[in-house]
C-alpha cells in the first residue's frame, strides 16, 4: 500500500478532520496538540493563515506518528509542493485542478480538492482526488451527500463547512467517508485566549458523536 493510499485510508477511518484557521500569530502546534487530545487525529492547517507552514512543520514534530498533520487552502501547485516540504501528509483545497492533484501526489500527500455540483464531483474522482471536499456543505446538508451518492456511488465526500456534533452522524449516515470541523472546535475566541482546554472539550464532543454513530452503525 502507498503512503498516500495509506494516508487517504486513515483519514477515512478516523472520520473527523479539524481545521485550525487563524487571523493572527497563534501556537498552532500547542492547537494541534489540544485537537488530538481531544480525540481528533487528522489536523488541517489552513495556508491563509500566519506561519501555517511553520505549524506543520512544529505540529508534525509535536506529535509524530500519533496524528496525520495537514495543508489547506492550497491553491497552487507551487502552495502543495511548499506545504508537502512541510511535512503535511495531505493536503486539502476549496477547488481542484489537474495541476493542484499532480503536485500533491508528487509530494507524497493525499488530496482532498473541492467540489460541489456532481458533475465538480465526478470531475475531481476522475482526476486522482483521494478524497472530495464538498464545499461549502451547511447549505446542503445530509439529504444532498445522500441524493449525490445515489448515482455517483462510491465516492469518497468530506462534507464541510457547517458540520457540528448535531449533525455530524446525519452526514455519516448519509454516506459521507468523513467529515471536515472548523470553528465547530477551533473557535476564533478560543484561539485568540489560548483557551485550548475549551478547544479540547470540543473536539472530545465530536469524537464522541461519531463514536456513537459507530455503535449504532454496528447494532
Amino acid at each position: 500500500m502507498s503512503t498516500i493510499t495509506e494516508t487517504a485510508r486513515q483519514l477515512e477511518t478516523g472520520r473527523l478532520i479539524a481545521i485550525v484557521r487563524t487571523k493572527g500569530a497563534a501556537d498552532l502546534a500547542a492547537i494541534a496538540e489540544a485537537i488530538a487530545r481531544g480525540g481528533i487525529g487528522a489536523i488541517e492547517f489552513t495556508l491563509n493563515s500566519p506561519g501555517a507552514l511553520a505549524g506543520v512543520r512544529q505540529a508534525s514534530a509535536a506529535l509524530g506518528a500519533s496524528a496525520l498533520i495537514g495543508a489547506g487552502t492550497v491553491l497552487t501547485s507551487d502552495d502543495a509542493s511548499r506545504a508537502a516540504e512541510a511535512g503535511a501528509r495531505f493536503l486539502v483545497s476549496p477547488v481542484c485542478s489537474k495541476e493542484l492533484i499532480d503536485a500533491a501526489h508528487a509530494g507524497g500527500c493525499a488530496v482532498i480538492p473541492g467540489a460541489y455540483t456532481p458533475t465538480e464531483i465526478h470531475a475531481a474522482n476522475v482526476l486522482g482526488a483521494d478524497l472530495i471536499k464538498l464545499f461549502p456543505a451547511g447549505g446542503l446538508g445530509p439529504a444532498y451527500v445522500r441524493e449525490v451518492l445515489a448515482p455517483l456511488s462510491g465516492l469518497r465526500l468530506v462534507p464541510t463547512g457547517g458540520v457540528t456534533v448535531a449533525n455530524a452522524g446525519e452526514f455519516l449516515s448519509a454516506g459521507a467517508a468523513a467529515l471536515a470541523v472548523g470553528s465547530s472546535v477551533c473557535k476564533p475566541e478560543w484561539v485568540a485566549g489560548k483557551d485550548y482546554r475549551a478547544i479540547e472539550g470540543a473536539a472530545r464532543a465530536l469524537r464522541e458523536a461519531v463514536s456513537a454513530w459507530e455503535r449504532g452503525e454496528r447494532r
